[in-house]
């Protein structure tokens, strides 16, 4: 909902703030979104290091999508 500022107004920080907490519970959806937040610099600071960290969390719960995001991020890093 803060993220895309559907009904409410888009607050990035909110966002990552609610990601954080899901994260910490364990959610692996969260965790991901977490990574592509850290990717972007969205709401939080551009840390590609960070974001693979988070993708690997999410991939090791089973999110397959992280290491597509994985693999992105280390190309990034290349350039």
């Amino acid at each position: 909902m803060y993220e895309m500022g559907r009904g409410i107004e888009k607050d990035t920080a909110k966002t990552c703030e609610i990601y954080e907490k899901l994260a910490a519970k364990g959610d692996p959806d969260a965790v991901y979104s977490l990574g592509i937040l850290y990717e972007n610099g969205k709401g939080v600071e551009k840390d590609v290091k960070k974001a693979i960290e988070q993708y690997q969390q999410a991939a090791e719960k089973g999110l397959h999508d992280a290491w597509y995001a994985i693999g992105e991020c280390i190309d990034l890093k290349k350039e």
